[in-house]
């Protein structure tokens, strides 16, 4: 995990940017079929419905700012 901080970064944008865009085949490439979505208003999304709902307009994702964004990446070692 160590080294790969940026390539998270790099991937976290992409995948913003495709559900602004609503770009489905990014976000068909890039989240996982296990994927559980947990919005701040602490709905749950599966891939498959966050994609239905992003296409259909029921949920809706703008673009944010980034430069104001803080992320930070830790490793969890699980014994």
């Amino acid at each position: 995990m160590a080294g790969n901080g940026q390539t998270v970064i790099d991937l976290d944008k992409k995948r913003m940017q495709a559900m602004a865009a609503k770009d489905v085949a990014t976000l068909e490439s890039l989240i996982a079929d296990d994927l559980v979505y947990t919005h701040s208003s602490a709905r749950l999304d599966t891939k498959r419905s966050l994609i239905d709902n992003m296409t259909s307009g029921k949920t809706s994702t703008l673009a944010s700012n980034r430069r104001t964004s803080r992320r930070r990446i830790s490793a969890t070692r699980w014994c």
